[in-house]
């Protein structure tokens, strides 16, 4: 009876993880969707511009680059590891590519 018990209780996690990472993945395609159609619409410049000047600000590693709305407004942050191990986070306008906030993280 434990044994059956358990295995109903392995079924059903194996259910219930399978259902979140479904849903993860659905977003994240929702996501990318929804920026391709941005940029098609040309409603924010290509992610590869904002890096070209990230870089020229920050030279280094590409650590992240995100594509999020606030209050609006879309915006490019973007993380680089410079050459002393220091990790920059920058937040573009992704309509218009100024740098909105630059901050070291420690």
């Amino acid at each position: 009876m434990i044994k059956y018990l358990k295995n109903r209780l392995l079924l059903v996690s194996g259910i219930l993880l399978l259902g979140t990472l479904n849903n993860s993945l659905a977003e994240n395609e929702s996501d990318q969707d929804r920026a391709r159609q941005l940029r098609e619409n040309e409603d924010i410049l290509p992610l590869e511009r904002i890096l070209e000047q990230a870089k020229t600000q920050h030279r280094g590693r590409l650590i992240e680059a995100e594509l999020d709305q606030e209050e609006n407004r879309w915006i490019y942050g973007v993380e680089i590891l410079d050459e002393n191990g220091i990790v920059w986070d920058m937040d573009y306008d992704a309509t218009t590519g100024t740098l909105l906030e630059t901050d070291q993280e420690k």
